[in-house]
């Protein structure tokens, strides 16, 4: 039997045990070249190297360090220096794309706006909600709000119901619940359990949850727990190649406050002009771009903006996008989506960039215009992409994640729509929807990966198999920001390697 090769973490941890054992340490840059060593399968001798040649200096080390270890990557005769170019051909430009459209949001599903299809909007969340939860065992038992409603006083039942209107003060939330047919009252205190008080203080408004609950009276309900439809626990989802995908957004080009010189150093970058052979050879394995909307600053899409526009026309903007991108190489795909910036619907689901705006980008570079949200699956990875405009929402009802501290709850706020399995719970909140026959932004199926932008904030984690990542922006702080209290951390580049979903985070700026 052929054994699998050890994951990225497994190399990392076999490694650095033997730095320890040998008595050295390891500092964070050396640790994030070890795990980039890592996934091109050169950590070991780059370390046995340089664990030799510390032994051999006059005074030992404490660290192992960044500099220490690059000293020992090998590098051939005819490699390429900064600014020369690569004299190999690209391990992705010798292997097809493997793209597939999984599914995306059509134009075609109901959109007249009259009162029926808004209850069929709502009626297809719940039904597909519903199912999803009830796929989980502590929730097989949930009846009917009404029954639960003409059960006996004091006794334990569970429902499954929307959430419509929430009211906290003085240590109680009031929460409204209801299902098709009726209405409930739900009371949850802190001085009782604080677990589902906190709970309830994460519940957005037309999410649909289980409430688990104890009859009091007529109709009212003691909140006992809210059970979300979630994801499952499961192993997160492995490629067949090692080739790599870049996830980016939030380009803003038109703006005064677009970043270009970072922008030429990512350009530059995928075009194998990067000082490290580690760094040719990951450039080499990009096959992917993808990016999740706002590609152009836009006209008027905030107070005052027009102030710190550089380009003023909106075509002129969307050229300026196209040679940009027509310097990334040909043989790497380009996925687009819009965001709330691009010149096209702003109610989600929002369809392709409009062709008399994208035929200004694909005059110098083919992209894929795909809708946003959209599923899409690259080399075997499923991908959600959505630009990721109901993160503000999510501001305004999760009390730990502000704008001030976005970087370090970002991923709180990343996870919490995934606990919802849908990417925007609260209809007419701050995130516009167009109600349809079919709620698109159910996630039916859990993506191996979600992408998102919108906050123009950096970050990532794995949770439950899936890997969420938000890829921060090419824009520095607008005055609208600053005022918000939100503080962007641009050209941070998020590399993801399609075999294992291990990231790289690459900083141009």
């Amino acid at each position: 039997m052929v054994r699998a090769p050890d994951s990225v973490d497994q190399q990392l941890e076999r490694v650095i045990g033997r730095i320890i054992q040998a008595g050295y340490q390891i500092d964070a840059k050396g640790l994030r070249l070890l795990r980039e060593l890592a996934s091109l399968g050169t950590i070991e001798g780059v370390t046995e190297r340089a664990l030799t040649e510390a032994a051999t200096l006059p005074q030992k080390p404490l660290f192992l360090s960044c500099e220490l270890l690059r000293r020992q990557i090998p590098v051939p005769e005819n490699a390429p220096g900064p600014g020369s170019t690569p004299s190999t051909i690209p391990y992705a430009q010798q292997i097809d794309a493997r793209l597939e459209i999984i599914n995306s949001s059509s134009e075609g599903v109901g959109q007249s706006g009259d009162i029926q299809e808004l209850l069929a909007y709502f009626d297809d969340r719940f039904t597909r909600l519903s199912g999803i939860l009830r796929e989980r065992s502590d929730v097989r038992d949930a009846i009917p709000l009404g029954k639960a409603l003409d059960a006996p006083a004091k006794q334990k039942v569970k429902a499954i119901v929307f959430v419509s209107e929430k009211r906290e003060r003085k240590g109680t939330i009031q929460v409204e619940v209801e299902d098709s047919n009726d209405r409930a009252t739900l009371l949850v205190t802190a001085n009782t359990n604080k677990a589902t008080f906190e709970k309830a203080q994460r519940l957005f408004l037309d999410q649909v949850v289980c409430v688990e609950m104890l009859k009091v009276r007529n109709d009212l309900l003691i909140a006992n727990d809210f059970i979300n439809p979630d994801i499952p626990e499961r192993a997160h989802c492995t490629g067949e190649d090692e080739v790599y995908a870049v996830l980016t957004s939030d380009l803003h080009v038109g703006s005064g406050k677009f970043l270009p010189e970072a922008f030429n150093r990512f350009l530059n970058w995928l075009n194998g002009r990067a000082d490290g052979q580690d760094q040719r050879r990951i450039a080499g394995r990009v096959k992917y771009v993808i990016i999740a909307g706002d590609l152009v600053d836009g006209i008027g899409v905030y107070p005052n903006q027009e102030k710190e526009l550089e380009i003023k026309d909106i075509h002129e903007q969307y050229s300026a996008v196209g040679k940009l991108l027509s310097a990334i190489p040909d043989h790497i795909e380009i996925i687009v989506i819009p965001g709330n910036h691009d010149a096209t619907r702003q109610a989600l689901p929002q369809p392709c960039i409009p062709e008399k705006f994208i035929a200004s980008v694909q005059r110098y570079r083919r992209v894929v215009n795909l809708p946003n949200p959209s599923r899409i699956r690259i080399h075997g990875i499923e991908v959600l992409v959505y630009h990721g405009t109901s993160l503000n929402d999510v501001v305004g009802t999760i009390p730990e994640v502000t704008y001030q501290r976005l970087s370090e709850t970002l991923p709180i706020a990343m996870r919490s729509l995934l606990k919802a399995r849908h990417l925007a719970p609260r209809y007419g909140g701050r995130t516009p929807i167009l109600a349809r026959t079919r709620d698109e932004l159910v996630i039916d199926v859990p993506p191996s990966i979600l992408h998102c932008g919108h906050v123009h904030v950096a970050s990532h984690e794995m949770y439950r198999g899936t890997l969420l990542v938000n890829s921060g922006a090419w824009q520095e702080q607008t005055t609208y920001q600053e005022r918000m209290g939100l503080n962007p951390t641009p050209g941070i580049v998020p590399v993801v390697n399609l075999k294992d979903l291990s990231l790289l985070r690459l900083n141009f700026a």
